[in-house]
């Protein structure tokens, strides 16, 4: 795996271009505590800036459109659209990086 630390500017003390991030699943298979704890931990490893957490607090029951970022298409999360709250998702990174 690439190490973001490896390419950034600040490791070659030049001047900050842009941070690097990556964003934490609110639903799904990955979105329980102990897979955000470790998905937090090896981010901050690796030397990610940011975590982002998704605010999808509406999606629709019912998709049409192919989504392009899981193998099945399928937009991920259980029908029934349950995701986790956001805040509490912050609150409990907060207390982890």
């Amino acid at each position: 795996m690439v190490n973001p630390a490896e390419w950034s500017s600040t490791a070659k003390n030049e001047e900050v271009i842009m941070d690097f991030g990556m964003t934490i699943p609110t639903r799904g298979p990955l979105a329980e505590p102990q897979k955000i704890e470790q998905l937090a931990r090896r981010a901050e490893q690796l030397g990610f800036t940011y975590l982002a957490v998704p605010d999808h607090i509406v999606v629709p029951r019912k998709i049409d459109s192919r989504y392009p970022y899981s193998a099945s298409g399928d937009f991920p999360g259980s029908e029934s659209g349950a995701c986790l709250d956001q805040f509490s998702v912050l609150t409990f990174l907060a207390a982890l990086t």
